[in-house]
Protein backbone atom coordinates (compact mmCIF):
# COMPACT_ATOMS: atom_id res chain seq x y z
CA UNK A 1 0.00 0.00 0.00
CA UNK A 2 1.39 3.38 -1.03
CA UNK A 3 2.42 5.33 1.70
CA UNK A 4 0.19 8.17 1.23
CA UNK A 5 -2.78 6.07 1.64
CA UNK A 6 -1.78 4.48 4.76
CA UNK A 7 -1.16 7.75 6.38
CA UNK A 8 -4.97 8.24 5.55
CA UNK A 9 -6.15 5.13 7.33
CA UNK A 10 -4.12 5.99 10.10
CA UNK A 11 -5.30 9.34 10.67
CA UNK A 12 -9.22 7.89 10.05
CA UNK A 13 -8.00 5.03 12.76
CA UNK A 14 -6.74 7.95 15.12
CA UNK A 15 -10.43 9.37 14.47
CA UNK A 16 -12.17 6.37 16.09
CA UNK A 17 -9.68 6.38 18.81
CA UNK A 18 -10.08 9.76 20.10
CA UNK A 19 -13.94 8.81 19.97
CA UNK A 20 -13.28 5.47 22.09
CA UNK A 21 -10.79 8.11 24.56
CA UNK A 22 -14.04 10.83 24.77
CA UNK A 23 -16.60 8.10 25.50
CA UNK A 24 -14.38 6.21 28.05
CA UNK A 25 -13.71 9.57 29.77
CA UNK A 26 -17.27 11.21 29.37
CA UNK A 27 -19.46 8.08 30.59
CA UNK A 28 -16.65 5.83 32.62
CA UNK A 29 -13.41 7.76 34.07
CA UNK A 30 -15.01 6.78 37.81
CA UNK A 31 -13.91 3.30 36.55
CA UNK A 32 -10.77 1.62 36.82
CA UNK A 33 -10.59 -0.07 33.83
CA UNK A 34 -11.68 3.23 31.96
CA UNK A 35 -8.48 5.17 32.99
CA UNK A 36 -5.83 2.16 31.62
CA UNK A 37 -8.06 1.83 28.55
CA UNK A 38 -7.43 6.01 27.86
CA UNK A 39 -3.94 6.34 28.52
CA UNK A 40 -3.88 3.19 26.30
CA UNK A 41 -5.39 4.29 23.36
CA UNK A 42 -4.04 7.58 23.65
CA UNK A 43 -0.39 5.70 23.02
CA UNK A 44 -1.56 4.09 20.23
CA UNK A 45 -2.32 7.45 18.52
CA UNK A 46 0.92 7.56 19.04
CA UNK A 47 2.92 4.90 17.61
CA UNK A 48 0.02 5.02 14.73
CA UNK A 49 1.45 8.65 14.26
CA UNK A 50 4.70 7.92 15.04
CA UNK A 51 6.06 6.95 11.67
CA UNK A 52 5.25 10.32 9.95
CA UNK A 53 6.16 12.68 12.75
CA UNK A 54 9.35 15.07 13.04
CA UNK A 55 10.35 16.34 16.76
CA UNK A 56 12.57 19.51 16.78
CA UNK A 57 14.98 19.79 19.68
CA UNK A 58 12.78 22.17 21.40
CA UNK A 59 10.66 19.45 21.66
CA UNK A 60 12.43 16.53 22.88
CA UNK A 61 10.51 16.17 26.18
CA UNK A 62 7.02 15.78 24.51
CA UNK A 63 9.06 12.78 21.98
CA UNK A 64 10.21 11.52 25.48
CA UNK A 65 6.91 11.47 26.95
CA UNK A 66 5.20 10.43 24.09
CA UNK A 67 7.59 7.66 23.69
CA UNK A 68 7.19 6.58 27.43
CA UNK A 69 3.49 6.15 26.74
CA UNK A 70 4.08 3.99 23.96
CA UNK A 71 6.41 1.85 25.53
CA UNK A 72 4.13 0.97 28.80
CA UNK A 73 1.06 0.35 26.66
CA UNK A 74 1.92 -3.53 26.75
CA UNK A 75 1.50 -2.70 30.89
CA UNK A 76 -1.82 -0.32 30.76
CA UNK A 77 -3.44 -3.78 28.72
CA UNK A 78 -2.41 -5.88 31.08
CA UNK A 79 -3.71 -3.49 33.86
CA UNK A 80 -7.10 -2.81 31.47
CA UNK A 81 -7.46 -6.93 31.17
CA UNK A 82 -6.89 -7.64 34.82
CA UNK A 83 -9.29 -5.38 36.29
CA UNK A 84 -12.24 -6.16 33.28
CA UNK A 85 -11.81 -9.58 34.15
CA UNK A 86 -11.02 -9.79 37.69
CA UNK A 87 -13.53 -7.36 38.55
CA UNK A 88 -10.89 -5.83 41.22
CA UNK A 89 -10.67 -2.05 42.60
CA UNK A 90 -6.89 -1.65 42.32
CA UNK A 91 -3.95 -2.87 40.22
CA UNK A 92 -1.64 -4.43 43.24
CA UNK A 93 2.00 -2.51 44.16
CA UNK A 94 3.83 -5.46 42.70
CA UNK A 95 1.99 -5.02 39.03
CA UNK A 96 2.73 -1.53 38.84
CA UNK A 97 6.41 -2.04 39.60
CA UNK A 98 6.80 -4.43 36.99
CA UNK A 99 5.08 -1.97 34.21
CA UNK A 100 7.65 0.69 35.89
CA UNK A 101 10.45 -1.53 35.80
CA UNK A 102 10.64 -2.43 31.93
CA UNK A 103 9.64 1.17 31.21
CA UNK A 104 12.55 2.85 33.12
CA UNK A 105 15.01 0.59 31.31
CA UNK A 106 13.20 0.71 27.95
CA UNK A 107 13.18 4.54 27.90
CA UNK A 108 17.15 4.90 29.05
CA UNK A 109 17.94 3.28 26.04
CA UNK A 110 15.49 5.45 24.28
CA UNK A 111 17.71 8.27 25.97
CA UNK A 112 20.71 6.65 24.89
CA UNK A 113 19.99 6.24 21.05
CA UNK A 114 18.83 9.83 20.69
CA UNK A 115 21.45 11.74 23.13
CA UNK A 116 24.12 9.98 22.62
CA UNK A 117 24.41 8.97 18.94
CA UNK A 118 27.90 8.09 19.29
CA UNK A 119 26.91 4.81 21.31
CA UNK A 120 24.47 3.71 18.77
CA UNK A 121 26.81 0.73 17.02
CA UNK A 122 26.98 -0.35 20.56
CA UNK A 123 23.55 0.29 21.58
CA UNK A 124 22.45 -2.07 18.71
CA UNK A 125 25.13 -5.22 19.53
CA UNK A 126 26.27 -5.30 23.11
CA UNK A 127 25.47 -5.25 26.15
CA UNK A 128 23.07 -2.03 26.16
CA UNK A 129 21.05 -3.53 23.76
CA UNK A 130 20.15 -6.89 25.66
CA UNK A 131 19.72 -4.69 28.96
CA UNK A 132 17.99 -1.85 27.52
CA UNK A 133 16.12 -3.70 24.74
CA UNK A 134 15.46 -7.04 24.54
CA UNK A 135 14.85 -7.74 28.40
CA UNK A 136 12.12 -4.68 27.85
CA UNK A 137 10.45 -6.68 25.01
CA UNK A 138 10.52 -10.01 26.55
CA UNK A 139 8.69 -8.29 29.84
CA UNK A 140 5.92 -7.07 27.49
CA UNK A 141 6.01 -10.30 25.32
CA UNK A 142 4.91 -11.60 29.03
CA UNK A 143 2.65 -9.29 29.63
CA UNK A 144 0.31 -10.38 26.61
CA UNK A 145 0.88 -13.86 27.26
CA UNK A 146 -0.50 -13.19 30.87
CA UNK A 147 -3.33 -11.18 29.35
CA UNK A 148 -4.24 -13.93 27.20
CA UNK A 149 -4.00 -16.38 30.16
CA UNK A 150 -5.84 -14.21 31.75
CA UNK A 151 -9.11 -14.70 29.30
CA UNK A 152 -8.93 -18.17 29.00
CA UNK A 153 -9.01 -18.44 33.00
CA UNK A 154 -11.56 -15.98 34.00
CA UNK A 155 -13.69 -15.50 30.95
CA UNK A 156 -16.79 -17.89 32.32
CA UNK A 157 -16.69 -15.65 35.53
CA UNK A 158 -18.38 -13.04 33.91
CA UNK A 159 -21.72 -13.52 34.28
CA UNK A 160 -23.07 -10.87 31.81
CA UNK A 161 -24.21 -13.36 28.45
CA UNK A 162 -24.38 -10.69 25.66
CA UNK A 163 -20.58 -8.92 26.58
CA UNK A 164 -18.53 -12.19 27.83
CA UNK A 165 -18.21 -13.52 24.44
CA UNK A 166 -17.31 -10.44 23.08
CA UNK A 167 -14.94 -9.12 25.16
CA UNK A 168 -12.89 -12.49 24.96
CA UNK A 169 -12.91 -12.09 20.94
CA UNK A 170 -11.85 -8.17 21.17
CA UNK A 171 -9.27 -8.67 24.47
CA UNK A 172 -7.79 -12.12 22.44
CA UNK A 173 -7.37 -10.12 19.30
CA UNK A 174 -5.55 -7.15 20.60
CA UNK A 175 -3.03 -9.51 22.94
CA UNK A 176 -2.30 -11.79 19.38
CA UNK A 177 -1.67 -8.47 17.76
CA UNK A 178 0.65 -7.02 20.60
CA UNK A 179 2.57 -10.41 20.55
CA UNK A 180 2.79 -9.91 16.59
CA UNK A 181 4.07 -6.48 16.67
CA UNK A 182 6.85 -7.19 19.85
CA UNK A 183 7.82 -10.47 18.16
CA UNK A 184 7.95 -8.30 14.71
CA UNK A 185 10.61 -5.82 16.64
CA UNK A 186 12.94 -8.28 18.01
CA UNK A 187 13.67 -10.05 14.43
CA UNK A 188 14.46 -6.62 12.85
CA UNK A 189 15.23 -4.76 16.12
CA UNK A 190 13.08 -2.08 16.23
CA UNK A 191 11.86 -1.43 12.88
CA UNK A 192 8.46 -2.57 11.96
CA UNK A 193 7.24 -3.79 8.29
CA UNK A 194 5.15 -2.53 6.29
CA UNK A 195 3.24 -5.29 6.27
CA UNK A 196 2.63 -5.21 10.08
CA UNK A 197 2.16 -2.08 10.60
CA UNK A 198 -0.90 -2.35 7.78
CA UNK A 199 -2.26 -4.64 9.87
CA UNK A 200 -2.07 -3.32 13.07
CA UNK A 201 -3.88 -0.31 12.06
CA UNK A 202 -6.36 -2.34 10.15
CA UNK A 203 -6.70 -4.54 13.17
CA UNK A 204 -7.21 -1.04 15.45
CA UNK A 205 -9.65 0.19 12.91
CA UNK A 206 -12.09 -2.92 13.41
CA UNK A 207 -11.62 -2.95 16.78
CA UNK A 208 -12.35 0.81 17.69
CA UNK A 209 -14.54 1.14 14.43
CA UNK A 210 -16.85 -1.87 15.90
CA UNK A 211 -16.23 -0.62 19.80
CA UNK A 212 -17.52 2.95 18.77
CA UNK A 213 -20.89 1.41 16.95
CA UNK A 214 -21.75 -0.96 20.06
CA UNK A 215 -21.35 1.81 22.10
CA UNK A 216 -23.67 3.86 19.94
CA UNK A 217 -26.12 1.44 19.78
CA UNK A 218 -25.86 0.68 23.22
CA UNK A 219 -24.60 -2.70 22.39
CA UNK A 220 -22.81 -4.29 25.10
CA UNK A 221 -19.15 -4.30 25.14
CA UNK A 222 -15.93 -3.05 27.20
CA UNK A 223 -18.32 -0.45 28.69
CA UNK A 224 -21.28 -1.59 29.54
CA UNK A 225 -21.86 -1.00 33.07
CA UNK A 226 -22.03 -3.71 35.99
CA UNK A 227 -25.97 -5.04 37.10
CA UNK A 228 -26.97 -2.60 40.11
CA UNK A 229 -27.49 -5.03 42.38
CA UNK A 230 -30.03 -2.26 44.61
CA UNK A 231 -32.10 -2.85 41.32
CA UNK A 232 -32.18 -6.17 40.84
CA UNK A 233 -35.73 -6.69 42.33
CA UNK A 234 -36.84 -4.68 39.39
CA UNK A 235 -34.94 -6.83 37.00
CA UNK A 236 -37.14 -10.07 38.68
CA UNK A 237 -39.74 -8.92 35.80
CA UNK A 238 -37.76 -10.33 33.16
CA UNK A 239 -38.22 -13.48 31.63
CA UNK A 240 -34.60 -14.15 31.56
CA UNK A 241 -33.71 -16.97 34.29
CA UNK A 242 -37.55 -16.88 35.48
CA UNK A 243 -36.59 -20.77 35.21
CA UNK A 244 -34.14 -20.38 38.56
CA UNK A 245 -35.28 -18.69 42.31
CA UNK A 246 -32.94 -16.18 43.16
CA UNK A 247 -34.25 -17.08 46.67
CA UNK A 248 -33.29 -20.70 46.27
CA UNK A 249 -29.97 -20.54 45.09
CA UNK A 250 -29.35 -17.69 48.37
CA UNK A 251 -30.46 -20.77 50.63
CA UNK A 252 -28.51 -22.94 49.11
CA UNK A 253 -25.22 -21.32 49.49
CA UNK A 254 -25.58 -20.21 52.68
CA UNK A 255 -26.84 -23.44 54.47
CA UNK A 256 -24.75 -25.79 52.10
CA UNK A 257 -21.59 -23.07 52.40
CA UNK A 258 -20.49 -24.08 48.90
CA UNK A 259 -18.87 -21.05 48.34
CA UNK A 260 -16.22 -22.47 50.63
CA UNK A 261 -14.88 -24.92 47.67
CA UNK A 262 -11.41 -24.06 46.43
CA UNK A 263 -12.06 -23.88 42.47
CA UNK A 264 -15.34 -23.50 42.89
CA UNK A 265 -16.36 -22.31 38.82
CA UNK A 266 -20.13 -21.66 37.30
CA UNK A 267 -20.26 -24.80 35.89
CA UNK A 268 -19.33 -26.46 38.78
CA UNK A 269 -21.73 -24.92 40.80
CA UNK A 270 -24.29 -25.63 38.27
CA UNK A 271 -23.63 -29.19 38.12
CA UNK A 272 -23.91 -29.43 42.02
CA UNK A 273 -27.18 -27.57 41.76
CA UNK A 274 -28.48 -29.86 38.85
CA UNK A 275 -29.30 -26.88 36.71
CA UNK A 276 -27.72 -25.39 33.02
CA UNK A 277 -25.31 -23.67 33.50
CA UNK A 278 -26.26 -20.28 31.62
CA UNK A 279 -29.36 -20.35 33.61
CA UNK A 280 -27.80 -19.86 36.73
CA UNK A 281 -25.68 -17.19 35.10
CA UNK A 282 -28.79 -15.64 33.86
CA UNK A 283 -30.39 -15.24 37.43
CA UNK A 284 -27.43 -14.53 39.27
CA UNK A 285 -26.59 -11.57 36.52
CA UNK A 286 -30.04 -10.80 36.50
CA UNK A 287 -32.21 -11.34 39.78
CA UNK A 288 -29.11 -11.44 42.60
CA UNK A 289 -27.48 -8.08 40.55
CA UNK A 290 -23.48 -9.78 40.18
CA UNK A 291 -21.82 -8.89 37.34
CA UNK A 292 -18.96 -11.56 38.16
CA UNK A 293 -19.07 -14.22 39.56
CA UNK A 294 -16.39 -14.21 41.70
CA UNK A 295 -17.80 -11.34 43.11
CA UNK A 296 -20.95 -13.81 43.64
CA UNK A 297 -19.03 -15.90 45.82
CA UNK A 298 -17.01 -13.18 47.59
CA UNK A 299 -20.01 -11.93 49.01
CA UNK A 300 -20.58 -15.31 50.67
CA UNK A 301 -16.75 -15.92 51.74
CA UNK A 302 -16.37 -11.94 53.11
CA UNK A 303 -19.61 -12.20 55.09
CA UNK A 304 -18.59 -15.72 56.80
CA UNK A 305 -15.35 -14.88 57.85
CA UNK A 306 -16.56 -11.28 59.26
CA UNK A 307 -19.21 -13.38 61.08
CA UNK A 308 -15.89 -16.00 62.07
CA UNK A 309 -13.76 -12.40 63.15
CA UNK A 310 -16.58 -11.26 65.84
CA UNK A 311 -17.54 -14.63 67.33
CA UNK A 312 -16.19 -15.81 70.65
CA UNK A 313 -15.63 -18.95 70.05
CA UNK A 314 -13.11 -18.69 66.71
CA UNK A 315 -9.82 -17.87 67.61
CA UNK A 316 -9.14 -18.86 64.50
CA UNK A 317 -5.54 -16.93 62.85
CA UNK A 318 -6.73 -14.88 60.21
CA UNK A 319 -4.98 -16.80 57.46
CA UNK A 320 -6.77 -19.88 58.42
CA UNK A 321 -10.37 -18.30 58.21
CA UNK A 322 -9.18 -16.82 54.86
CA UNK A 323 -8.77 -20.39 53.63
CA UNK A 324 -11.45 -21.83 55.09
CA UNK A 325 -13.89 -19.55 53.62
CA UNK A 326 -12.73 -20.52 50.06
CA UNK A 327 -9.90 -17.90 49.36
CA UNK A 328 -6.70 -19.02 47.71
CA UNK A 329 -4.38 -16.56 49.46
CA UNK A 330 -4.62 -14.12 52.05
CA UNK A 331 -3.97 -11.57 50.06
CA UNK A 332 -6.98 -12.16 47.95
CA UNK A 333 -8.76 -12.28 50.84
CA UNK A 334 -7.49 -9.09 52.47
CA UNK A 335 -8.46 -7.38 49.00
CA UNK A 336 -12.18 -8.30 48.80
CA UNK A 337 -12.62 -7.55 52.66
CA UNK A 338 -11.01 -3.96 52.75
CA UNK A 339 -13.63 -3.42 49.33
CA UNK A 340 -16.64 -4.75 51.39
CA UNK A 341 -15.80 -3.18 54.65
CA UNK A 342 -12.88 -0.62 54.05
CA UNK A 343 -10.55 -2.15 56.21
CA UNK A 344 -8.28 -5.13 56.68
CA UNK A 345 -9.74 -8.17 58.26
CA UNK A 346 -7.32 -7.36 61.39
CA UNK A 347 -9.01 -4.07 61.79
CA UNK A 348 -12.27 -5.50 61.49
CA UNK A 349 -11.87 -7.71 64.20
CA UNK A 350 -10.23 -5.15 66.84
CA UNK A 351 -12.82 -2.41 66.06
CA UNK A 352 -15.94 -4.88 66.40
CA UNK A 353 -17.39 -6.30 69.62
CA UNK A 354 -17.09 -9.90 70.01
CA UNK A 355 -20.15 -11.75 70.01
CA UNK A 356 -20.58 -14.38 72.76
Amino acid sequence: MPEQALFVLSIFTVSQLALSIAYGMLFHWDKLWAKFFVLMLGGAVYFLLRPWLEFSQGFRVIYYALEALAITIPGLWWFFTISVFHVTTRIRPWQYSIVVFYSVIAMIGVVISHEFPGTLEQFSSGMQHFCFYLIPQVIKLSLFLHSLFIVVIYWQDDLAEQRRRMRVYYTIAVSLLGLLIILSEIWVQGQISGFIQLLTVLIILFISFSGNIAAIYGKPFFFEDPVNRSDHKQSRSTTLGNDLMPEWITSVMRQERIYREHGLTINSLANKLSVPAYLLRRCINLKLGYNNFNQFLNEYRVQDAANQLVDAECNHPILTIALETGFKSLSSFNLAFKEKYGMTPSAFRNKNPVKP
